[in-house]
């Protein structure tokens, strides 16, 4: 089975080549001054008395069902959880048993923003209108709307600090030039038939049957030889990972990277096969008899794609994944996948049943929010038990 990685250009029409050449986001002030429809002007809410009136975010209280022996079963699976419990099962707990969520930071806030900006353009916006400056508005109209409806979380990322306020929209708008430069929204070979798309299926354990779902950004028709087939986008406002190691770590990097994507390509394609399932079974009946079989070859996912907005350079940069030229060998890989969420799953069940918070392990990675939430817990809590592993 051939998994292949394929350089940004490859799937792109050559018409789109030019745009691939990889220019550095330009800095805030010449940003400002060079582009004058770049100017991000926030509108400071009248009635902001500071953050006196914010609850205290120094700590946390664990629910009241929270305690040893009666921790509450997870009810679904997604890529994102799933990644997190292989990379720190006490992070899991925290995240996702038990509800400790990460305060939100103005970089996650600008990835929400950008993203809706990006689905904005393609599912509101005519091809002709398409451009920079719309795709700029749209972003100030996403950012503006955010605000109204979120207002104590703006306060508490932003408060008074307006040039603060400013400087981080300006970088949100670089990081849209930086798309720009990768992809030209006017000249796509085809719309994307389908943003943020949920998709969901049931999975089978040795002893349950679980929810696994997650959401797409963007679905695309892709042709590829006579064949179409479906492509998975995904955005990331982060940076790219920066492939500088051995050519097997840098192979783990990319797969790992890749992950969420082929979760999403399994609930995809496990998704369309119920679909196909009941058209079939409603075409027996309404043909008295007379069947047609409905076939998913040629709108299967055959390829992954990240757009990172940023990397290393301060440049926009895109990574690409072949599931496999034939059915086969995507089938192959989209196995495998299904084989680790169950795995993953009954792993969590079994710490689940035994009841024990000292049994999730925690990590070693620096950034992770293991290592902050251990500190914020109130005593008195089920959370002594966790602060024990320090």
């Amino acid at each position: 089975m051939l998994s292949s990685f394929r350089s940004s250009s490859a799937l792109l029409r050559p018409t789109l080549l030019t745009s691939l050449s990889r220019h550095p986001a330009a800095p805030l002030n010449r940003l400002h001054s060079t582009h004058p429809s770049t100017t991000f002007e926030p509108l400071l809410p009248s009635n902001f008395t500071g953050f006196s009136n914010l609850p205290p975010t120094n700590s946390f209280t664990l629910p009241p069902n929270a305690t040893l022996g009666t921790l509450p079963f997870p009810k679904s699976l997604s890529p994102s959880s799933a990644l997190e419990f292989k990379h720190c099962p006490q992070s899991y707990l925290l995240r996702y048993i038990l509800n400790y969520k990460d305060p939100q930071t103005p970089a996650m806030l600008k990835g929400t923003i950008i993203h809706t900006a990006l689905e904005k353009l393609y599912r509101d916006t005519r091809r002709p209108n398409r451009t920079r400056s719309k795709l700029h508005n749209l972003l100030r109209e996403s950012w503006s709307e955010y605000k109204t409806s979120n207002h104590s979380t703006f306060l508490e990322m932003f408060g008074s600090n307006v040039q603060q306020e400013i400087e981080w929209g300006r970088s949100a708008l670089g990081l849209l030039d930086n798309y720009l430069e990768l992809e030209d929204p006017k000249n796509l070979p085809s719309d994307p038939v389908g943003l943020e798309k949920w998709v969901r299926s049931n999975l089978t354990s040795s002893n349950s049957t679980f929810i696994v779902r997650g959401i797409i950004d963007r679905l695309d028709l892709v042709q590829s030889d006579s064949c179409i087939n479906t492509r998975i986008t995904d955005y990331k406002s982060g940076k790219a990972p920066n492939l500088k190691y051995s050519y097997s770590m840098n192979k783990k990097i990319r797969e790992e990277s890749f992950w969420q994507l082929k979760v999403y390509a399994l609930l995809h394609k496990l998704q369309n096969q119920k679909s196909a399932e009941k058209r079939y079974e409603d075409q027996i009946i309404s043909d008295d008899g007379n069947s047609t079989k409905f076939s998913s070859e040629g709108i299967g996912v055959r390829y992954l794609r990240l757009i990172y907005l940023n990397n290393v350079n301060g440049e926009g940069e895109i990574m690409e994944y072949d599931l496999g030229e034939s059915e086969e060998e995507r089938d192959e890989v989209l196995e495998k996948t299904k084989e680790e969420l169950v795995e993953t799953w009954e792993s969590i069940m079994e710490l689940i049943e035994e009841g024990d918070v000292k049994h999730f392990k925690h990590c070693e990675r620096k950034f992770c929010g293991c290592h902050k939430a251990r500190s914020v817990f109130v005593d008195g809590t089920l959370s002594n038990e966790i602060v024990e592993r320090k």
